[in-house]
This record gives structure tokens, C-alpha cells and sequence, in this order.
């Protein structure tokens, strides 16, 4: 992604574990929707692990976009996964 690259329609998903759990994620949503950000969101859980999914598409409301809230994700640390057209991204792919 170049640094002037806006995503949108796209989905952020961030896995649950004992480190950042659904309380923290449930959290930072609350701090997101104190600033006004809303989209829609679903909990997965597969196989004994769960994600909380971003959908970041025309449900996204308020003043930041897709790219701003991974960015946000990004500088607090939060490990997720991008779904974006065909391609996923890590964030914590080298």
C-alpha cells in the first residue's frame, strides 16, 4: 500500500487471543464510536479461535477512513489482517 492510498470496501480482521482480548477490542470500538467512526461488525469463531471483523465498506461512517483506522490499529500494536479485493495483508508481515 503506497503512503497516498486510501483503502475502502475493505475488511479488518483482528484475532481475539489472551493478549488482546474481546474486552480490549470491544474498547477500542467504543473509543472509535466516541470519535464519531461506525461500521458494521461480526465475531467469528472457528475451530476454537475467534476474530472480531471490521467491515470498512458503505457502513463506514464518520471522520476517519479505512486506511486511517489501520493506521490507528497500526501505532497502537494491534495484530489484524486486511481483506482487500483478492489480497489480504498482515499487519505484522515484514
Amino acid at each position: 500500500m503506497s503512503d497516498n492510498e486510501i483503502m475502502d470496501d475493505c475488511t479488518i480482521s483482528i484475532p481475539v487471543t489472551k493478549d488482546f482480548g474481546l474486552k480490549a477490542i470491544t474498547a477500542l470500538e467504543e473509543e472509535l464510536q466516541g470519535q464519531g467512526c461506525w461500521f458494521d461488525m461480526s465475531l467469528f469463531k472457528v475451530a476454537g479461535k475467534a476474530t472480531r471483523d471490521w467491515e470498512l465498506d458503505y457502513s463506514l461512517e464518520g471522520p476517519l477512513n479505512a486506511t486511517q483506522i489501520i493506521e490507528l490499529l497500526l501505532s497502537k500494536g494491534i495484530k489484524f489482517e486486511v481483506y482487500y479485493g483478492e489480497d489480504t495483508i498482515s499487519s505484522d508481515a515484514s
